[in-house]
């Protein structure tokens, strides 16, 4: 599904809760979009994301992916598809600010974190697989 980041709403807004509805699917042109993902949510099609721990002692130097700097390949033991969300987890906000890490590429179970500068020490990286 793919939700686009521009809305146009008007500036006058509804006053009651009853018309927020209307309005929103008068107003948002991904009114749509909206209402199909909290359907799948609401379903149950969307399932809990299995949550995986890496500890990452050797980074190799990247070039050409500025800023980042160094990058670490890891291997998932969930199953990830080609609609298999993927999401790394801040759970340490000095770590990541020092490091901006990211998920640079996810190649079948293979998933390549990007990090700017090379951490001192080893790292222990979240990343949930699936949702």
């Amino acid at each position: 599904m793919s939700v686009s980041t521009t809305t146009n709403l008007s500036l006058k807004k509804p006053t009651d809760a009853e018309t927020v509805a209307v309005w929103l699917a008068a107003h948002n042109d991904n009114a749509d979009a909206i209402d199909a993902a909290i359907a799948a949510l609401s379903s149950g099609k969307r399932s809990t994301p299995t949550r995986e721990s890496y500890t990452i002692t050797t980074w190799t130097p990247l070039a050409d992916k500025s800023p980042y700097t160094y990058s670490a390949t890891v291997t998932a033991t969930a199953t990830i598809g080609n609609d298999t969300l993927v999401e790394l987890i801040n759970d340490n906000a000095v770590l990541f600010a020092t490091h901006g890490f990211a998920i640079g590429a996810v190649s079948g179970q293979n998933i390549t974190i990007y990090s700017v500068g090379e951490p001192a020490s080893s790292v222990t990286l979240q990343v949930d697989i699936g949702g």
